[in-house]
């Protein structure tokens, strides 16, 4: 009779382990970047309305123009959504700090310099 609890046991304790793990939400990102670039960005660049990132096709716009030379000093700029750079070679964007911002960026060693 206790081998027979211990067996009942044990598989309640699975089922009660699978259930969990199936009602947890999955983690995905809205954009698993494919390499391409925006042709720009929406927003003005001012506090009301800042430029947007919410892809990896706008962040490597965004990168290509700090890297080019555009500084967007005194922009203001917010990512939107995560972004999956998808292990992809991504060139680091130049110097600066990025704040306020509950969003995450995935698949790149480094993607600010400094």
């Amino acid at each position: 009779m206790r081998k027979t609890m211990e067996k009942l046991l044990a598989v309640l304790l699975a089922v009660c382990v699978l259930s969990a793990m199936l009602s947890l939400p999955a983690v995905s990102f809205a954009d698993t970047w494919d390499g391409t670039t925006a042709a720009s960005l929406s927003g003005e660049g001012t506090e009301e309305s800042p430029y947007l990132i919410a892809t990896g096709a706008d962040l490597a716009y965004f990168a290509a123009q700090v890297n080019g030379g555009n500084g967007y000093s005194g922009k203001y700029i917010k990512l939107t959504d995560d972004i999956d750079l998808n292990n992809a070679a991504f060139t680091p964007i130049g110097s600066g700090s990025v704040s306020g911002s509950a969003v995450t960026i995935i698949g790149a060693s480094n993607c600010f310099k400094g």
